[in-house]
């Protein structure tokens, strides 16, 4: 069922704890995400083009605030990201014009119409998660070391600036997975690492899975009316953690 944002709002509460919410906002926030298990690994022999280009991998974010695990899935620039909080799955899907941000469990969520911003950086951006190495090269950060993590060789990068340190180690050849990522910030002293495990690529993913589930009630919002009532009050049932995909802004 959809409803338009000037529709009367349901009086059904949210459904998920607001104490959660900070939990969520800190734990990305920093930009970590990261160690991968094993080298990216294709489909089947004689894979699509279609499924050259998808991608899955989990991260497990540990830092001040908690511990959270996500799971990113991705086919062409279309995305969904899921992470469990509170028991409830929280799932972040990025498709065309929208980003939707649904709570599973509450059966609630939002569709936001995404940036200009954001759908011109479609077509360059490449894999839309885990490109913490680029992001990293772009503020010029610089090869530090090669070290071994779970027994894997991967090539340590790092920059330093006036806000504290990011690190990213990732694997030696293209496309230069994160395989773990560290984000120190100087003022608070906190530290957020995060590991990459069990990078897949060339899997068979139907487009479906980049659909809202029919069944979750959607408010529908366009991105000038999400940016100003963001500034008052929570939009939806949980933030919208992928905020380069929504704004377009750099990952």
């Amino acid at each position: 069922m959809v409803r338009s944002a000037t529709v009367q709002r349901t009086t059904r509460p949210r459904s998920l704890l607001p104490l959660l919410l900070p939990l969520l906002v800190a734990s990305f926030a920093g930009g970590a995400r990261a160690q991968e298990e094993a080298a990216p690994r294709s489909g089947p022999s004689g894979a699509s083009s279609d499924r050259a280009a998808t991608w899955y991998a989990e991260s497990y974010n540990r830092g001040e605030r908690g511990f959270l695990v996500t799971h990113y899935w991705s086919k062409g620039q279309r995305f969904r990201a899921e992470i469990v909080v509170a028991g409830h799955r929280v799932v972040n899907i990025v498709n065309g014009d929208h980003y939707y941000v649904l709570d599973a469990l509450g059966q609630t969520g939002v569709a936001i119409q995404r940036s200009a911003a954001a759908l011109r950086a479609d077509p360059t951006r490449g894999r839309p998660f885990g490109r913490e190495f680029d992001r990293l090269l772009r503020q010029g950060g610089e090869k530090i070391k090669t070290e071994q993590l779970g027994g894997r060789e991967c090539d340590l990068y790092r920059v330093t600036n006036d806000s504290g340190r990011f690190e990213v180690c990732a694997t030696p050849t293209e496309p230069h997975l994160p395989i773990r990522v560290t984000t120190f910030n100087r003022k608070s002293g906190a530290s957020d690492n995060v590991d990459y495990i069990n990078w897949l690529s060339g899997i068979a993913i139907p487009d479906s899975f980049f659909e809202p589930d029919p069944r979750i009630e959607l408010e529908r919002v366009t991105y000038e009316d999400y940016r100003k009532r963001s500034l008052r009050e929570r939009v939806g049932p949980a933030p919208a953690l992928f905020g380069f995909l929504l704004h377009g802004e750099p990952d």
